[in-house]
């Protein structure tokens, strides 16, 4: 990974559920239950909801976070939008 491409601060993981169908009641007074063979992991995000690797790369390119600018896979010391520092 080049030295001034960013990793996520933290990683979040992104979780799905298998629709579920239960009466209005329940529904209602938010009963319901999800168990774990319900649910599967979707994929990762970092803070600000652009997804990422598990590790906190990013497939894509790097993203300043200071604007939020999208940098691609180019490689800058400096964002060309805000001139913040990249590390």
């Amino acid at each position: 990974m080049d030295k001034n491409r960013k990793r996520a601060q933290e990683v979040f993981a992104r979780i799905g559920f298998e629709d579920k169908v239960v009466p209005l009641s329940v529904a209602r007074d938010n009963s319901a239950v999800i168990t774990t063979d319900e649910c599967y992991l979707v994929g990762y995000e970092d803070q600000d909801g652009v997804e990422c690797n598990e590790d906190g790369t990013y497939d894509d390119g790097c993203i300043c976070y200071a604007c939020g600018t999208d940098l691609g896979t180019d490689t800058f010391a400096v964002c060309p939008n805000c001139d913040a520092q990249l590390k």
